[in-house]
């Protein structure tokens, strides 16, 4: 229980008051001896890698599903450590306007994004790497995802217009600058075709990013291949084929509902409802999120293979049953979301949950006070 319950005004402040008293860490607190970047350079590898039987001294082979113990992936946690601090203390200060909330989340942000000797550097080249195959590959965009929120704590008005000018300047700065490797690197542009969940996660951080940076015109072409693209990774009956085909059907659903909810989230303006968008073969959120929830709520009529591992820890309260049910007016949906649990504890859950703060991801159409 938080020491100083007494004095909360709700969990989330509560939270924010643990954090004040939390260590800043960046990456250099966690050397990676396998990375062939600097110690401010984020690597990670990947999930599904195990050394080969046949071959224990080869490269490295995939068991799809089946997460590696051993792979590192100290920078990711500390990474997603990051997004949750400032999340929540950006939220504390716009609740309380309390300074130590907002001192505590500036320090947090020169370490990680101004502070030469403690900075990530703004790119992804070496994550997800396999061992004695790459050092990096495209599709650890998706480890960046957690960042997110971090922009859009950041944003939110209240908070952004207390921080000191400077810190604001070059976190936007750097956040302009990742942007920028993202949308026109090699990894990004991978990722951008990607046919199944990362590449939602690309759109979905390049539009965090650009609200942040203010890149209108990138947030009007990520729009354009929303309505255009983005909702034919569903099929006729608004299930994901390509999760289906996953070792973990069920998670892989869930993750690619809420990544693609909260990106119409992102993208939705007052006068464009993305939500209420149909392309052309008649998919959209209101089909997908109609598909999913009967399994939301007895996941026992599941009717696809069960996931191989972690199967007991889902659904975990599913961001898109609150973005669905705020932005199609679907009461049910969000009620079913305020009586489920979420328990962040296990990494793997932890990983797959980017969106934890439904509310910074409407704050944009919110008035703010």
């Amino acid at each position: 229980m938080c020491p100083d319950a007494k004095n909360c005004s709700s969990p989330l402040v509560c939270r924010a008051e643990r954090i004040l008293r939390q260590k800043v860490m960046t990456l250099p607190d966690a050397p990676a001896a396998r990375s062939p970047g600097l110690p401010t350079e984020f690597y990670s590898e990947g999930d599904y890698w195990w050394p080969d039987p046949a071959c224990p001294d080869g490269p490295y082979i995939k068991y799809d599903g089946r997460s590696n113990p051993r792979s590192f992936n100290r920078h990711r946690k500390l990474l997603i450590r990051q997004s949750v601090q400032i999340a929540t203390l950006s939220e504390a200060f716009r609740m309380t306007r309390s300074p130590k909330f907002l001192k505590k989340a500036e320090a947090i942000l020169r370490a990680w994004f101004m502070n030469p000797d403690t900075a990530m550097r703004p790119h992804l080249s070496y994550a997800q790497a396999v061992h004695r195959r790459c050092s990096g590959r495209s599709i650890g965009v998706i480890d960046s995802i957690h960042l997110a929120e971090t922009a859009l704590a950041v944003r939110q008005k209240t908070f952004c217009e207390a921080l000191d000018p400077e810190t604001a300047a070059t976190v936007k700065e750097w956040f302009a600058r990742y942007l920028a490797w993202l949308t026109t690197g090699s990894f990004g542009q991978e990722e951008r075709i990607h046919p199944n969940n990362h590449g939602t996660c690309y759109y979905l951080q390049c539009a965090a990013f650009a609200h942040l940076t203010e890149n209108h015109a990138l947030l009007e072409e990520l729009r354009h291949d929303f309505r255009e693209r983005l909702l034919g990774f569903m099929d006729r009956r608004g299930a994901f084929p390509a999760e289906l085909r996953r070792t973990k059907p069920y998670s892989y659903s869930l993750f690619q509902l809420n990544v693609l909810s909260g990106t119409a989230a992102l993208l939705s303006r007052p006068e464009e409802n993305l939500f209420l968008h149909v392309d052309r073969q008649g998919h959209s959120l209101a089909l997908a999120a109609s598909f999913l929830y009967p399994y939301v709520t007895d996941k026992s009529a599941w009717p696809y293979a069960r996931d191989i591992a972690y199967w007991k820890y889902w659904p975990n309260q599913p961001a898109f049953l609150f973005l669905c049910g705020y932005f199609l007016n679907q009461p049910a949906w969000l009620r079913q979301w305020r009586h489920m649990r979420s328990d962040l504890k296990l990494f793997e859950v932890i990983r797959n949950t980017p969106i934890r703060m439904p509310r910074l991801w409407i704050s944009h159409l919110l008035q703010e006070k």
